[in-house]
């Protein structure tokens, strides 16, 4: 007797039971968790909608007149309840970190009458203040996060009264004191807020960090967003004032220098803070000679803006590399024509050239003998030019000498 078919059919029956009964592998397991939603006296709240969401799933129950309902959810998940009512809000969500754990008693969430808030933010002169800051916040939970319109206002939706917990309400805004205060809340509340505008003094340091110690460096322009500009002293520093509670922007630039920016984070005290400026990337290249025999060699050696050797720069001649300079800055070429020859060097992202001049002996002109005989110009003497008349000069001359002579002998 074949028993192939009588074991299909059993297998599937097990497979059918195994789904029914939870799923196959690792499938996980509701359970049901009794909710009882009561208010702050303690009373029961029917027709509670409660909405219960975890990772992966979500499902929605109504409570009774008991103020109780059940929920399915997965017994090893955290699950997030939050409960909507006509008459009553909860801010926060209820979490029930393990529903698994859950005994028959269940779980029982509090909620709360419902309440409004108005915010309205002004400066000392009364006048609205537009875009401020307000956080309207109880129990660690925000009711309130965003900013006030051209009005000055923001609106809270229906949140929890806070008598008995009042709420911490916080206004800020660049370039004003924050403002912080507690606010009960019950019915409509409509409390008016007053910012006052503050400055603080900062103290800007330029410093360049090639060297150790950062040096400091004079001389630089300091832009601190719109408020001012100056330039800083010798110890490389500035100060400024400006607006609390801001964040600037820092600009710096000097000659010779990469511009840079930088925020300044700026609160309600004085702040001190050094900002960084480095010489702007610069090559210079030095040659052996200035004139080369062609078929000779013309050394380099290649700088950056901090007289550093730079190793690996390229050096190009009519577009074609000729050499790589060492870690040392320095790199043979060699000199293969007469004329100015212009080596382009390439490193650190930017370029800078050189001209050698290349010399042939070999192919410089030079004048042919001429067989012309040399003139000699003969000069007239000046009539003028002797005491003794044209053409006695010399004879004169030589007259006298011989008379001295003869006059000294006889004196001896």
């Amino acid at each position: 007797m074949d028993t192939k078919p009588a074991r299909a059919s059993v297998l599937a029956l097990l497979l059918i039971a195994s789904v029914a009964v939870g799923g196959i592998g690792t499938a996980t397991a509701d359970t049901a968790v009794k909710v009882t939603v009561v208010t702050q006296g303690g009373n029961p709240v029917s027709g509670a909608t409660l909405n219960a969401t975890w990772d992966g799933g979500s499902t929605t129950a109504t409570t009774v007149s008991n103020g109780q309902t059940f929920i399915d959810v997965p017994e090893d998940k955290e699950v997030a309840i939050e409960v909507q009512s006509d008459s009553y809000v909860r801010n926060d969500p209820y979490v029930i970190e393990n529903p698994g754990d859950v005994g028959d008693d269940g779980v029982e969430i509090g909620v709360y009458e419902d309440a409004l808030a108005t915010i309205t933010v002004e400066n000392t002169q009364g006048n609205a203040v537009p875009n401020a800051e307000v956080t309207l916040v109880k129990n660690d939970f925000a009711v309130i996060d965003g900013k006030t319109d051209q009005n000055g206002q923001i609106e809270s939706d229906y949140i929890e009264v806070g008598t008995d917990e009042p709420y911490e309400l916080t206004v800020e805004k660049r370039g004003y004191l924050s403002n912080t205060t507690t606010l009960q809340v019950q019915g409509h509340v409509r409390p008016t807020v007053t910012l006052q505008r503050g400055q603080v003094q900062a103290s800007i340091t330029v410093v360049d960090p090639y060297f150790d110690p950062p040096r400091p460096i004079e001389n630089v322009t300091v832009q601190v967003g719109s408020v001012a500009t100056s330039q800083t002293l010798s110890n490389g520093a500035q100060t400024f004032q400006v607006p609390v509670n801001s964040e600037p922007t820092v600009a710096l630039s000097k000659p010779g220098y990469a511009s840079s920016e930088a925020a300044l984070v700026v609160e309600e005290s004085s702040v001190d803070e050094t900002f960084y400026i480095s010489r702007a990337p610069n090559l210079t290249v030095d040659r052996s000679a200035d004139q080369v025999v062609v078929g000779e060699n013309v050394e380099l050696n290649v700088t950056d803006e901090y007289d550093d050797p730079v190793p690996n720069a390229t050096v190009t001649l009519d577009g074609t590399e000729v050499g790589t300079t060492n870690v040392r800055g320095l790199v043979t070429v060699p000199v293969e024509s007469a004329g100015e020859l212009t080596y382009t060097v390439t490193a650190k992202g930017t370029s800078e050239s050189v001209t050698v001049v290349g010399f042939d002996p070999d192919a410089t002109d030079t004048p042919s003998p001429t067989t012309e005989q040399p003139t000699t110009e003969t000069t007239e003497a000046d009539d003028t030019g002797s005491a003794f008349g044209p053409g006695f000069g010399v004879v004169a001359a030589l007259v006298g000498l011989l008379a001295l002579v003869a006059l000294g002998r006889r004196r001896q």
